[in-house]
């Protein structure tokens, strides 16, 4: 296991120590939670791009 990616893991997520099932466990979320992320991201692109695309805007000019 890289000490490295572990020590900066331990920092963001406040623990002194991971055991390497905790680890695994956290490091899923946060893969999960980034998946969460970027679909909404994708989701949020393509309503913007048909928004565009059908001249309607999103956000009021004043």
């Amino acid at each position: 296991m890289d000490r490295v990616l572990l020590e900066c893991l331990n920092q963001k997520l406040g623990t002194s120590q991971l055991t390497r099932s905790s680890y695994e466990s956290k490091l899923d979320h946060l893969t999960k939670v980034n998946y969460v992320k970027q679909q909404h991201v994708k989701r949020t692109r393509i309503l913007l791009l048909r928004s565009a695309s059908s001249g309607v805007h999103l956000v009021d000019d004043h």
